[in-house]
């Protein structure tokens, strides 16, 4: 209900019969009359007396009307209201249509006015048939026609001359071959005689410039020569006038702004017509005119007149009339607003889309707000919020409603009579699969109109069926789901998330709650649930629970889990279980809406399943003295799994057959945007319901149309090729082959989870959606800012070993990140701007189609993508490590003190860039690690080393003892003895890799070149290391760097060569062979001048090469003046950036640009 009147209807009807001598008659007061103000007076200034005087000339709400029959006075009719406006955008102008007097097209006024000229104007043909007389109109004096050539003569006029005057019409006429022998009165002075002649007259009342236009002769090719003879008004100042915007003009510009902003309009108009320095142009109307020009065209289109007032209600209804869009409103609500619709192509093309996809259909259900305006449905009630309901389906990547609702009611079954209006009397096929939100109401609603069943009975029925094996027929019409996205927006919400202070262990929960999600059986799921509830429920860490006669630690349970988060491509296999963890109880409570649990035997199945799991997970009893403390103990995390839990097929694949995707209303939500966005582009929303209906059953049949035409295509293409559809899902599934019980070792042997990126969703969660992926959420790569308060000193790390002595990592080492950034130049050279090379490769070596884009097409949501570091943070933290990954610039770190030795560590971003991207290559390439866990090079000891603590104080004096082993430590004599030492590690990308990996036993180059001479009585073999690779230059430049296999030079093939013992006539044949991994070098400048070499991006890099072996891309390391970064290159195809002069790895895109200087690849198995 609105608010109450400021005056009641009954006292202004007695106000108004108090001064009822004032409103015998319909000539009312003026507004500034004085019976206003003793009005207002009366009613102690709640009216002013301007509302006073409209209100009684209006009649609003018939109360003048009412008080004169009270009184018994009787007027004919009362004063029609008129409406003044200031932009005369309708009149002004003669109509013309009722003059036959001579004078009309003949007068002397312009004879006696000064500084006349003549102006020659031509009229296109285009414009003529425009404007020339109406050739059917029976009247013998024809003119030109009204409220068209106005417009058109003064536009070309002011475009041919930029005349300031808005010239209105007076009249004009046009001679025909009736009239001109008999109108001798027609011609004028000096007997000039005319085809046609017009007048007009300037709109502004200052400058009354008359307009005289004069054609002697008929059109000549269509086109009409006009004499116009006027003052020249361009030189003198006018004040600003416009013409009337009328006619067909003004209907044609009102149905160009149907999807523009009238601003947005005009702007146009005086870019494209306004130059600098002129006044406006007098067609050029104010915004608000064509915003009335627009409303007109509008409420034309609804059926609405000019003037005419029509209720939401009462427009709509009319819509049943509407051949158009008659067999598109299905039902309509008055009392409770709401309309079904849905057109007939709509009903079509969803029969024709379940028909070809069979048990695969698929619709999502879901509602958006703020596209209709609230409305008075009947007097006195006003709508509440309504929201758009519409069910979607998508095929080939084309999303399109189904079935529509406009409604104010939202309840669960107000939802189910809307779906099953769509069955009954629409006739749709029921879909395989709906998938919804979170909303309880449309849950409940799908549930009872495709499968007859609440939410409760759903989900108890697809439990046992899931628990028998699926050897039974599907008990259920339509699968339902829950999008997975919302899910985890909402797992995200939790209270007891958002009260957890250290984000590791909010993300830890999150992705044990993703590969819930994720779980494609319910052994699966028992597996990961019980782990979970292990881990939250338990305060100390060593604590055990017996899981099938076995004794499981909490920190065992925490250390599986974080085994699956590194490693989820495949299905969970060798899960421990028995046949007692399976037991489920079969009685299911049978009830429609409850809410609250009274008892036992009014729980759900799968809430009682869940809470035996729980108990189960807690154990016994648990030790009163905790011995060590379990970081992850949070036991409010497991009463919201509980709640969730208990409808778990909802959301997680575990009580379905076969391998399931994540269920998704992306392409839903994706429409919505696109009807806000498109469809009603120009349209503000929200709009009234009418206009709504109007737009969206419009647009609705262009997309079925669309839909139509792909069905009917992939019918013709398909029509020999389909095959008996999908074995049924309740086709036997032999899946019990895991109920056996294993061994504790199988229990928590590594168990891997679905690979979501083969699955195709591409969900983006509200709050959690990854817009700049970062490498860890869970484990943020950087090192804690923290840890710097905690130092004894702003410049110096403390250590007490000597330089050629390993120390032992320290128990709480501290970093110090204080020194600024030093810039520094390796080649002394600055960067050209030059532009890349412009080869012309051949098809040989065209870039690869797949280039365009290596990343994989199908991005996981960030929770439900492998997280490789999480197995090496607890053996972090617990011996004493750090957080993060990225080794930063010894110029970043202050001096580092050994001793008794101080040490200044200067750009060492080389030697960083290598070692970051080969530690991002052991975390992600299992078979690169185990080989550098078996390597005795003493580089690889050190990024083992940093993989396992991190960046620790101790890490950072290896480093220095590792460069030191290659650069010496430099003394300036005259400096004081306090003064650090300086180590300058600057070199070429090529000098430190061979440093690293070949200068010092033992090696790991990037292959070894080795040959026994073929003469029996020699000895000699030859064995030498090959640091890295070249590449040629020419052909690199020419082909650009897709063409880096056949740059590379790689010699496959044996080659003989003389052998070098004195006297010895036999040959050496030489064999390369490459090592795990391989560095190329890719300094591709053809000359010292060239400033730098190819440029290129990431994604133009070749994934494979193929040396007598594959090999994988693993990293691209940069050049950039004085500058090395690295860039590692993740199986997904996801680029990461580590730049030691940053905080943190940062994700990186593949259509950057950069200035390789080096690419390393190791062996793909």
């Amino acid at each position: 209900m609105g608010r109450p009147p400021t005056v009641s209807k009954e006292e202004a009807i007695q106000l108004i019969q108090k001064y009822m001598e004032f409103f015998t008659r319909n000539e009312f007061p003026s507004n500034s009359a004085q019976v206003w103000k003793d009005m207002s007076r009366d009613l102690n200034g709640r009216w002013k007396p301007h509302s006073v005087y409209t209100h009684v000339r209006e009649n609003k709400n018939g109360n003048l009307d009412e008080a004169r029959r009270n009184l018994g006075i009787t007027v004919d009719a009362s004063r029609p209201i008129t409406t003044y406006t200031s932009d005369y955008s309708l009149g002004d102008e003669s109509s013309e249509c009722d003059r036959s007097d001579g004078s009309s097209y003949h007068d002397k006024e312009n004879d006696s006015d000064k500084d006349v000229e003549e102006f020659p104007l031509v009229l296109s043909a285009t414009e003529w048939q425009q404007i020339k007389p109406n050739e059917n109109s029976k009247s013998v004096r024809k003119r030109l026609q009204p409220r068209v050539w106005p417009n058109i003569i003064s536009k070309a006029f002011w475009n041919a001359y930029k005349m300031p005057c808005a010239f209105l019409a007076k009249w004009s006429y046009v001679r025909t071959e009736n009239t001109i022998d008999n109108d001798e009165n027609v011609v004028g002075p000096g007997s000039e005689d005319f085809y046609l002649k017009f007048k007009g007259i300037c709109k502004s009342k200052k400058c009354q410039n008359k307009l005289v236009g004069i054609a002697t002769k008929k059109p000549i090719d269509g086109k009409l020569h006009l004499t116009i003879k006027t003052r020249d008004t361009r030189n003198n100042y006018h004040e600003e006038n416009k013409r009337p915007l009328n006619g067909p003009e003004r209907k044609i510009i009102g149905r160009d702004l149907k999807r523009r902003r009238a601003v947005g309009f005009r702007q146009q108009l005086l870019a494209d017509n306004m130059e600098f320095g002129q006044n406006e142009p007098p067609w050029i109307q104010k915004a608000s005119v064509y915003r009335q020009a627009k409303m007109s065209a509008n409420q034309e289109d609804l059926g609405k007149k000019p003037g005419e007032k029509k209720s939401v209600f009462t427009s709509i209804q009319e819509m049943f009339q509407n051949v158009r869009y008659a067999s598109a409103i299905r039902d309509l609500g008055g009392k409770k607003f709401y309309v079904f619709y849905c057109t007939p192509e709509q009903i079509f093309v969803e029969k024709e889309y379940c028909r070809i996809t069979k048990k695969s259909s698929k619709i999502c259900l879901d509602a958006t707000g703020k596209v209709v305006k609230k409305f008075e449905i009947y007097p006195g009630r006003k709508t509440g919020h309504i929201f758009l309901y519409t069910i979607t389906i998508n095929f080939e990547n084309k999303t399109l409603p189904v079935y529509q609702m406009l409604s104010e009611k939202h309840s669960a079954p107000f939802i189910r009579y809307w779906l099953d209006e769509w069955v009954r009397e629409c006739g749709a096929t029921v879909p395989a699969e709906a998938v919804a939100d979170q909303g309880r109401a449309l849950l409940l609603a799908m549930c009872q109109s495709f499968n007859g069943m609440t939410i409760k009975q759903y989900v108890d029925t697809i439990f046992e069926w899931a628990k028998d094996g699926h050897v039974t027929p599907q008990p259920f019409t339509t699968v339902i789901k829950i999008d997975v996205a919302h899910q985890m927006a909402g797992v995200a919400r939790w209270k007891c998330l958002i009260a957890l202070e250290h984000h590791v262990v909010r993300g830890f929960l999150i992705r044990a709650f993703a590969m819930l999600v994720d779980c494609q059986s319910l052994v699966d799921f028992e597996h990961v649930f019980v782990l979970t509830c292990m881990v939250a429920l338990h305060h100390d860490q060593k604590d055990t629970v017996m899981i099938s006669g076995e004794s499981v630690s909490i920190l065992d349970a925490r250390n599986c889990l974080e085994e699956l988060m590194a490693d989820r491509k495949d299905n969970i296999t060798s899960l421990e279980t028995s046949a007692h963890c399976t037991e489920i109880d079969r009685e299911v409570e049978q009830t429609l809406n409850g809410i609250e649990e009274r008892c036992d035997t009014d729980i759900m199945a799968t809430q009682r399943w869940i809470k035996h799991l729980i108990s189960k997970a807690a154990g016994d009893k648990e030790n009163e003295n905790c011995k060590d403390v379990n970081a992850f103990y949070c036991p409010k995390f497991v009463e919201s799994l509980e709640k969730a839990a208990k409808l778990f097929p909802l959301w997680s694949s575990a009580c379905l057959p076969a391998i399931q995707e994540h269920a998704s209303t992306a392409t839903q939500e994706a429409y919505f945007s696109e009807l806000k966005h498109r469809v009603f582009e120009g349209i503000t929303l929200p709009c009234s319901a009418v206009r709504f209906l109007h737009e969206h059953i419009d647009d609705l049949n262009t997309g079925a149309n669309e839909i139509a035409a792909k069905l009917k295509h992939f019918n013709h293409n398909h029509r020999i090729l389909v095959s008996e559809p999908a074995p049924s899902s309740t086709m036997k599934h032999n899946g019990n082959s895991n109920l056996k019980t294993p061994s504790t070792y199988r229990f928590f042997h590594k168990s891997r989870m679905i690979n979501d990126s083969d699955l195709g969703s591409k969900e983006e969660w509200r709050g959690l959606k990854n817009k700049s992926p970062s490498f860890g959420d869970v484990h943020e790569i950087f090192i804690e800012m923290e840890e710097l308060k905690n130092s004894s000193s702003p410049h110096q790390l403390s250590g007490e070993t000597d330089l050629p002595v390993v120390s032992s990592t320290p128990k709480d080492p501290n970093i110090i990140l204080s020194t600024s950034l030093i810039d520094h130049d390796y080649l002394g050279s600055s960067i050209d701007e030059a532009g890349e090379p412009t080869a012309s490769p051949d098809k040989l070596h065209q870039p690869p189609t797949q280039l365009k884009s290596a990343t994989n097409s199908t991005k996981k949501a960030f929770y439900f993508r492998s997280c490789p570091q999480a197995k090496f943070m607890n053996d972090r933290l617990d011996n004493g490590g750090k957080r993060g990954f990225l080794l930063r610039n010894g110029s970043q770190l202050g001096v580092i003190k050994i001793r008794d030795i101080a040490v200044d560590l200067q750009n060492t971003c080389g030697f960083d860039a290598i070692i970051n991207v080969l530690q991002l290559g052991a975390l992600y390439y299992s078979q690169y690690h185990l080989w550098i866990l078996k390597s005795e090079n003493h580089t690889l000891k050190f990024l083992c080393k940093f993989l396992k603590t991190g960046p620790t104080k101790e890490i950072l004096e290896e480093r220095v003892r590792l460069l030191n082993e290659f650069y010496p430590l430099l003394e300036d004599p005259e400096a004081p003895s306090i003064v650090p030492l300086k180590l300058n590690a600057e070199d070429s990308i090529t000098t430190i890799w061979k440093n690293l990996f070949s200068l010092h036993k033992p090696t790991e180059p990037s292959a070894t070149k080795s040959g026994v001479c073929n003469n029996p009585s020699c000895v000699l073999s030859v064995r030498a290391d090959i640091p890295y690779f070249s590449v040629n230059n020419k052909k690199i430049n020419e082909y650009g760097i897709w063409g880096l296999q056949e740059a590379i030079i790689f010699q496959k093939r044996p080659f003989e060569v003389k052998c070098q013992q004195k006297n010895c006539p036999g040959k050496i044949s030489e064999i390369l062979t490459p090592n795990v991994h391989i560095f190329v070098d890719l300094d591709t400048r053809l000359s010292n001048e060239q400033v730098h070499g190819l440029k290129c991006r990431l994604a133009e890099f070749p994934v494979v090469l193929h040396l007598l072996k594959e090999y994988r891309l693993l990293a691209v390391i940069e050049r950039i003046p004085g500058h090395f970064i690295g860039y590692f290159r993740k199986p997904s195809g996801q680029w990461l950036m580590c730049n030691d002069m940053a905080t943190e790895i940062a994700a990186f895109g593949e259509r950057e640009m950069i200035t390789p200087i080096g690419a390393i690849y190791v062996l793909r198995n």
